[in-house]
Formats: structure tokens, sequence, C-alpha cells
């Protein structure tokens, strides 16, 4: 599978361009182009989709965070599903921008006996719509818009991964444009910032050091605001700049471990080793799923590039089952054929003839019933198509029942969270081959050391 991540910064795009997935997965391209003298956005998108010179099956896109808020909403109840009825209700009023211009998308950071806490993130429609704009110019139809604190999350849980790395953690991603300051735990991103300063601007002097400083440490006051059960134990510095010359500065101010960590950490295939910008958000990005990540993609496009997958899916389905109808008609017809032809032989005898007639008939009514099945391929493939292509890599399948009873299909399986399930249920209710999609239970299984939440959906 090739996929292509673009990353939106203020005077810069980044492209890369990978294919495979989980260990597989192998860099094709990475590359940076600046916004020239005189020039906008656009131009340099442009540039950089040429020079990628892919066909991706997928384009995720990392939005700028300074087009972006969060808000993080504490819910009076404990029940999943409870929860998400009174966010459903009460999210948009923690937002400055009316319901219909607004594109939101959160995820569960947790929840107890009373209480839910969620995170939101939101984006003005008409900021969103300028972006998706910019991208087709360039000939790009993305499929996730998302943010880089969830690109460093995903790859501190997956390049950044050791047993010198502590959860939860500090993370600091200097790059050459902008600071990325996330704090991630259980490989989510509790709380995030990002300052408007890169590399060579805190390299200017120590003033400029102590004003990042600064800015951590009142990070670090919110952090034990918001979450005091969770400390800060480590901080992880990465990106651009002498971090090895900071990190005994950072040490000394801040009162807490420090590591340097190689923003570098992919594997080979970077065709342009010697650009200076951080490819650890495109990269995280490119190894997380999408229904891991926050999307602010509008729902309305998200149902028409599934539509678009979907026919994609469908022609190519379409054509197996034609070949396989063909196959399966043309071995039925040669068997009654060569049926016939026996009894021509044998004809004569009215006992012989009885005999031959009941497997030719056999034979005729299979060839009927292959018909049948020919003339329903369609809708039969529609629906394994979707189901296969909208079932997330972390969520499994136990059981698909067909209800004769309501004309519809009971589903059953298990996800790592509750989350995760919602995120499913969300994207089944969003495609067009099913009117209606429902969750009928969900419970909650421990099994050693692991716990996975069972569902049962019904679709119809």
């Amino acid at each position: 599978m090739s996929r292509l991540i673009i990353e939106l910064a203020a005077s810069s795009v980044r492209g890369l361009h990978v294919q495979g997935r989980g260990r597989r997965l192998r860099v094709r391209r990475w590359a940076v182009e600046s916004v020239r003298a005189g020039e906008d956005l656009a131009s340099a998108l442009h540039r950089l989709a040429q020079r990628m010179d892919a066909q991706p099956a997928s384009v995720a896109v990392v939005m700028p965070r300074d087009q972006l808020l969060t808000r993080l909403i504490r819910l009076p109840t404990g029940d999943l599903q409870e929860a998400a009825q009174m966010l459903a209700l009460a999210g948009h009023t923690q937002l400055p921008y009316p319901p219909d211009k607004t594109v939101v998308d959160g995820w569960w950071l947790g929840s107890q006996a009373d209480t839910t806490t969620v995170q939101l993130v939101a984006a003005h429609r008409e900021t969103v719509e300028r972006q998706l704009a910019l991208l087709r110019q360039a000939g790009l139809a993305p499929d996730v818009l998302t943010t880089s604190a969830w690109g460093l999350a995903s790859w501190v849980g997956h390049v950044g991964r050791s047993g010198e790395l502590p959860d939860p953690a500090f993370l600091v991603h200097v790059d050459v444009e902008q600071t990325d300051l996330v704090f991630i735990s259980r490989g989510q991103p509790f709380f995030s910032r990002v300052l408007s300063a890169g590399a060579s601007d805190w390299q200017q002097t120590f003033e400029a050091l102590t004003r990042l400083l600064q800015e951590i440490q009142r990070s670090f006051a919110n952090i034990r605001q918001e979450w005091p059960d969770l400390p800060v134990r480590t901080v992880i510095l990465m990106g651009c700049g002498p971090l090895q010359q900071w990190r005994s500065i950072f040490e000394e101010h801040l009162g807490t471990s420090v590591l340097v960590q190689d923003a570098w950490q992919i594997p080979e295939g970077v065709s342009e080793k010697g650009v200076s910008a951080s490819p650890a958000v495109a990269w995280g990005v490119a190894m997380a799923t999408d229904t891991s990540m926050v999307n602010l993609l509008p729902r309305d496009v998200q149902r028409a590039r599934s539509h678009q997958r979907q026919q994609r899916t469908l022609l190519q389905t379409g054509w197996l089952w034609v070949i396989a109808g063909w196959l399966g008609v043309g071995l039925l017809a040669a068997q009654a054929h060569q049926r016939a032809r026996d009894v021509a032989r044998l004809g004569g005898a009215l006992r012989e003839l009885v005999v031959f007639a009941e497997p030719v008939a056999r034979q005729e009514r299979n060839v009927r019933l292959v018909e049948q099945l020919l003339a329903s391929r369609r809708e039969t493939a529609v629906m394994l198509a979707d189901l296969l292509k909208t079932v997330p890599a972390d969520v499994h399948l136990a059981q698909l029942t067909l209800d004769r009873a309501r004309g519809g299909v009971v589903l059953r399986g298990t996800a790592p969270t509750m989350q995760q399930v919602l995120r499913f249920l969300g994207q089944l209710q969003a495609s067009p081959v099913w009117s209606r999609v429902e969750l009928r239970s969900s419970s909650r299984r421990r099994a050693q050391a692991t716990s996975q939440t069972e569902f049962e959906f019904a679709l119809q």
C-alpha cells in the first residue's frame, strides 16, 4: 500500500512517500519545498507534489497547529454511551464557532466511576476548506486531516519506544519553523502547544533558550493542574539544533531527566538526507492508521472519499465475480453437455434415459443457481468491500451473521478500547452502503494483563 503524508508549515511544505505497512513500511521519498519570495503556499505545494511523483492509495495531511483549537471536557458520568450523548449536546458550547461552521473531532482520555474526560480539537470550516482547495490545486485528495501532536505521539509509540522512555513523557520537538510541546501518556496526547519559533531562534542567545525553558515550565504547571495524577518524569528532546549541548541546561532548569532522541530514525530510502527539517511528525503519521488519529476532514468529504474508494474496490471485485461466474457457468455447462452426449449415445432404452435425466436436471438447476448469484453479485460485492475497507487494523471481527428476520447483518467483534469501537461505529454510519447502523451491546472484558471491549453491531 502506497501512502503520501503532507505536512503544511508556515513557510514550507514537507512530503513523505511510504510503501507497505508495519515492519515492512519503507520510505520512498522525503522532500521539503520552501515558499519562495513572491509566491504562495499553493505554488510550493504544487512543486512538492510533482517531485514526489507518487500515485498513493491514501493521502494524510498535517494541518498547521495555529489553525486549530483544543478543549478539555470532563463529563459527569462514567458510562461511555451516556458520555457520548452528553458530548453531542454540550461539545459545541465549548467552541467559539457555530456548529454548522465547525469541523470537530475528539478522543477519550479516560473514565472513572463518575467522570469521563474527552479532548476536542476543532477548526473553522472555512479554514479547512481553504486547505482542501490548496491540496486540490496540487492534485491531492486527502483521506485524513490530522495534527502534529498525533504524529509525534505515534512516533514515540513506534520509533522511540524503549525501556528508557517511561510513561508518561513530555516531548519537546524542535523543528526549523516551530517547536511542539506535547505531553504523551498511553500513546495519546494529553496536552499540546506549538511555539512559533524554531531551532535557529533558540540558538541566537542564552536568553532565547531561557524563554523556551520558561514556556516548558508553564506547560508543566498546566499539566499539574489538569492531570495531578500524571507527573512529568521525563523530557524527550528531539528535532533540530544542538540538542546534546542543551541537555544539561534543560536538566538543570527543569529538574527532571532529559533524553535526546534522533528524529531521523527512519528506514533507508530517503532521497534527500541533507534536508534539515525534522521528519518526525510525517514519519509518525505514516506509521499510524487512519482510524487511530484525530481526523478533521469534514464528514461529507469523508463520505465522498469513502464512496470513491468503494467504487474502485467494487470495480476490482466485480471483475473477480464476473470471472468466477463465467468459470462456474462454463464448468457446469460442460458437465451438462457431457451428460447429454452420454444420454444420446445410450439412448433407445427408456430406463437408461431416466437414469441419466435426473443428473442432467440437477446440473440445470445448478446453472440457474449460479445465474441467480451472478444477478446479485453487485450488492454482495458492495457489502463485502465496504466491511473489508472500513474495519480498522486494531479491531478484530469475531462473527458475521445474517439477520433474516430484519433483513440485515449482525457483526460481533473486539477492540482494545471503547473509543475505537465508537470510531468504527461512526465510520460505518458514514458509509452510504448501510441505511442504519446501531450499537446493540458492548462490554469490557479483562484477560490476565490485557483488556478488550466486546461489541455487537446491527447493520441494515
